[in-house]
C-alpha cells in the first residue's frame, strides 16, 4: 500500500509549503479529490511547471474533510466545500491561485442552462 499521511502531517506539509512560497492564505486553494492530478491540471487548470501545487494522500475521506475544514474555516483559504466530500476523495491538494487557474471549478450544467 502506498504511504498515506495523517491529518496533522498534511496540515504541517501544506503550512510549510505556504510559508516557503509566501502569500496570504487567501491566495491558496485547498481541495480534495479521488484523482488529484486530474483535479489540479484538468479541472483547475494549474500549470504543472509554472504554478505552485502539492497533494498528499490520506487514509480516508473523513481525514481529507478534516484537513479541508481546517484550511477553509481556520486559515480562510479558498477551496472546496468541506461538507460535500465524496467517499473516494482520499487526496488533499493545494495550489496558489494565479492568472490561468480556475479556483471556482464547477462541472458543466446538465439542465440546459435553465
Amino acid at each position: 500500500m502506498a504511504e498515506v499521511f495523517s491529518v496533522q502531517q498534511i496540515k504541517y506539509e501544506f503550512l510549510a509549503y505556504i510559508k516557503g512560497l509566501g502569500g496570504d492564505f487567501s491566495d491558496w486553494y485547498v481541495g480534495v479529490a479521488a484523482q488529484p492530478e486530474r483535479a489540479l491540471f484538468d479541472e483547475h487548470r494549474v500549470r504543472p511547471d509554472a504554478d505552485p501545487w502539492i497533494y498528499k494522500p490520506a487514509l480516508t475521506s473523513k481525514a481529507t474533510q478534516t484537513v479541508l475544514r481546517y484550511f477553509r474555516n481556520n486559515l480562510h483559504t479558498d477551496g472546496g466545500d468541506a461538507e460535500r466530500v465524496d467517499d473516494d476523495a482520499t487526496f488533499v491538494f493545494m495550489f496558489r491561485k494565479g492568472a490561468g487557474t480556475m479556483p471556482a471549478f464547477s462541472a458543466p450544467s446538465t439542465d440546459g442552462g435553465a
